[in-house]
């Protein structure tokens, strides 16, 4: 029935002569190369989690350049409260690499890029998984 469905508003689509990019196959960095408004309308936190964001903003701009405020302030908490710190920190590790392994998934250019940030978030996630481990055997 859902091949059926599918079929239909397909062929609908292509006699009506409706542009390709509205397709549900196309990627949003392609959709919206054809109607750069149509992503506007959603948050920049829904477009980064759901990779919506292309690959290199999502991993130089948000995974680096607005991770610092960020991490700044994670430290702050942690002077106050080590629990609320620690349970923020593991929030907008998630947060990131959830977003940048969509982005990467997404990202229609060479793919040397995409697997090397996947390569960075499996490191990222080895070592924050080590700092946990030595920071609890020293508590």
């Amino acid at each position: 029935d859902r091949d059926r469905e599918w079929a239909h508003e397909f062929k609908n689509r292509w006699t009506q002569g409706q542009d390709d990019n509205t397709a549900d196959n196309v990627s949003p960095q392609r959709r919206n190369a054809a109607n750069p408004t149509a992503d506007k309308n959603r948050s920049l936190i829904r477009r980064f989690w759901n990779g919506d964001v292309p690959l290199w903003k999502s991993y130089w701009l948000i995974g680096v350049l607005a991770s610092i405020p960020i991490w700044f302030l994670i430290n702050l908490v942690y002077v106050f409260s080590f629990g609320l710190a620690f349970a923020i920190s593991i929030g907008f590790q998630v947060f990131l690499y959830v977003g940048i392994w969509r982005s990467s998934d997404k990202y229609e250019g060479s793919k040397i890029w995409s697997v090397l940030a996947k390569v960075a978030i499996i490191f990222g996630l080895i070592l924050s998984l080590l700092y946990v481990f030595a920071f609890s055997t020293l508590a």
